[in-house]
Order: C-alpha cells, then structure tokens, then sequence
C-alpha cells in the first residue's frame, strides 16, 4: 500500500533491501515492479519480470502468482487501480474463447473489484489482421464493452499501454 500512499522511494529502498537478503521472495519482486512504475522507472522493469517469469516457468510460485502478478498500483478519480500481468500467452491453437494479458482492475472502497479494463485478445482479433493485435474491452456489471478504435501488439510498452487505459478508464469512472 506504500505506492496508493505515494512513499514511492522509501517503498522502492525498503522491498530493495528485503530482495537483497530474500532473492526467491516473488511478492517482494511484484511490489519492486510496482515502486518503479510508480516513479515512471519503466525501463527499470525488465531485470524484475523477468525472475518473475522464470519462477513461473520453474513452477516455483504460489497462491494467485501462479496465473498472474501485480505491476502497477495507482489512483483515477478517486479510485484505486489495481494492474496485473498474466504470465500465460495467447495459444492460437488452444484459446478459443477471450484471453486477456494485462488486466487493470477498478476497486470500490472496500477493495472488492467493481470494474474492469482489459488487454484482451481473441482468435478472431489474429486471424482478421494475422498478427496478434489486442483491443481494451471495459466490463462492468456482466457487460462488456469493447474499444476497436485503438488496437496494440505485445511488444507495446506499459508505459503506452497504462496512458491509454487512463484514457479509457477515465471516460467510465465517475
């Protein structure tokens, strides 16, 4: 909760030193990749997902971490935003159904989840364009929104990504 209290860099200090003593401690990694995003350390990010996305391959996480893990934490609006990266990828032969890489989570006071904003691909969405591409779809209260106007590729960077979820989210949020 340092990064929804803006403590960015006695948060990024402190998740550091516990890294340095506890290299397999996966949450902790999770929470430096949120300090960096927090102070717009993009490119500080890589070196983090990456022991992240070799625990995943080695089977070494646990709970929710095994599907998916935090990047990002901020506020919109009033809100608190939640984002999470999921570790799987889309498998053209295999997803039939939506598959979504990035979800950034929209949370009522009590921090239950009351929307959502998702990258989201699907086997229609490659085979219109022959590329992967992904389309942000909002959801909220079982409906589902889809926005076509602005379409992305995996390589995309968070940085653009998280300015055009914003975008987004800010035309849903009150």
């Amino acid at each position: 909760m340092m990064q929804l209290a803006g403590n960015f860099n006695e948060g990024k200090k402190l998740f550091k030193d516990h890294y340095s003593m506890y290299k397999e401690d996966y949450p902790v990694i999770s929470k430096l990749i949120q300090m960096h995003h927090a102070l717009n350390e993009y490119d500080s990010v890589a070196q983090y997902k990456t022991l992240l996305y070799g625990a995943y391959k080695q089977d070494k996480l646990q709970d929710e971490m095994k599907q998916k893990f935090c990047l990002d934490q901020f506020s919109l609006k009033g809100k608190n935003i939640m984002v999470f990266e999921r570790f799987a990828e889309f498998d053209r032969d295999h997803d039939t159904t939506l598959y979504n890489k990035y979800q950034f989570y929209v949370l009522d006071l009590s921090g239950k989840i009351e929307s959502s904003l998702d990258l989201e691909t699907s086997l229609t969405l490659v085979n219109s364009s022959g590329k992967q591409k992904y389309v942000f779809c909002y959801e909220k209260d079982d409906e589902h929104f889809t926005n076509y106007d602005l379409t992305f590729y995996l390589d995309t960077s968070y940085k653009e990504l998280k300015i055009a979820a914003i975008s987004i989210l800010s035309t849903y949020l009150k």
